[in-house]
């Protein structure tokens, strides 16, 4: 079964994503990812606009480095997130 793969609401602004580790080499490893991820209750999500050629898969966005650093902290603690999880700030290219 294919997870659909949606991408962060708030693509295209400037905001910390709380990236999952590890990052994704292809479509395939994201979408085992993420049906991991929304089987303990999390929202993943693509980040199309950020930097480098892996695909980083986001657990939610949030607009100051404090907000994503406690919800990553809070998403390990209760074991939603068993490997990393880390605030990324994305500064999206102007257009």
């Amino acid at each position: 079964m294919s997870t659909k793969i949606r991408s962060s609401d708030a693509t295209g602004t400037r905001r910390f994503e709380v990236y999952v580790s590890p990052a994704c080499k292809d479509m395939a490893q994201a979408n085992r990812l993420i049906t991991k991820l929304k089987s303990r209750g999390l929202d993943p999500r693509m980040v199309t606009d950020g930097a480098g050629p892996l695909i980083h898969i986001s657990i939610g966005h949030f607009k100051t480095a404090q907000e994503a650093k406690n919800f990553a902290i809070k998403s390990q603690e209760s074991g939603k997130v068993l490997g990393d999880a880390y605030p990324n700030e994305i500064i999206p290219p102007l257009q």
